[in-house]
């Protein structure tokens, strides 16, 4: 399947204790074919993580400290993350407005109509869209 783009995206996933962490995801691959998400096992542990596969458990660690957990389903190893990413932005209530183009990257390659979504939403008041010129 083709790549038509490499940027960031945001996943917000809820550990095995309830908490919830937001964790950031670099050179992420855009590929329209793909109805789904996947994380490259090889991509992890060159980036210095350790991924351990134990039963119906897979668990995802750096320097001894648990990243995320994911529990197998249907025969993949899935982690629990929300559909929607509320604080992608951070947790600074004055966040800067940035371009649509900015956040489309960063989430993936999301449809724009999906990212003026999340800004509409009313959990992401940290999420703010600047006025910007289409390329």
């Amino acid at each position: 399947m083709p790549v038509e783009g490499i940027g960031e995206g945001f996943l917000m996933h809820v550990m095995d204790s309830g908490d919830k962490q937001l964790i950031k995801l670099t050179g992420v691959l855009y590929v329209p074919q793909l109805h789904g998400k996947l994380l490259s096992v090889q991509k992890l542990t060159n980036k210095g993580f350790e991924v351990h596969f134990g039963g119906e458990k897979c668990t995802i660690t750096k320097a001894n400290v648990t990243t995320a957990c994911a529990l197998q389903r249907g025969g993949l190893y899935q982690l629990d993350i929300l559909p929607k990413a509320s604080k992608v932005a951070g947790t600074n209530p004055a966040a800067k407005a940035e371009c649509i183009h900015t956040w489309h990257k960063r989430l993936g390659h999301r449809d724009p109509n999906a990212i003026r979504l999340l800004e509409s939403h009313s959990a992401a008041k940290d999420f703010h869209l600047k006025s910007c010129v289409l390329h």
